[in-house]
């Protein structure tokens, strides 16, 4: 995968922008949330196959998508295939966690 261009954070930040922000039914809340955070690792660069992005979805129901350590754990179980990309899943959870507090979604 060619990672030529702006540096990885400022991609995980542009990916994040186009992440739609509306309000979302409280039943699908985890599902949506495991959906867009896998689309921003994907542009970061890291590899999510699609299985791994519902097993995250069920997850967040199981463990509850209100509690950033439990989401983080969550998301790092399910989705994260290799150590070499924990500190970009580390960058990309603080920017997607702290910009979905920034825009009120306070049940994220």
């Amino acid at each position: 995968m060619n990672h030529a261009g702006p540096p990885r954070l400022q991609v995980i930040a542009e990916t994040m922008h186009s992440v739609p922000s509306a309000e979302i039914d409280e039943r699908s809340r985890g599902a949506t949330m495991a959906v867009a955070f896998a689309r921003v690792l994907r542009g970061a660069g890291i590899e999510i196959p699609i299985g791994a992005t519902v097993v995250f979805a069920q997850a967040l129901s199981a463990v509850g998508a209100g509690a950033r350590e439990a989401t983080y754990w969550a998301g790092r179980a399910t989705l994260l295939r290799r150590p070499e990309d924990i500190a970009v899943f580390d960058a990309a959870f603080a920017v997607f966690w702290d910009r979905s507090r920034a825009i009120g979604d306070t049940d994220l």
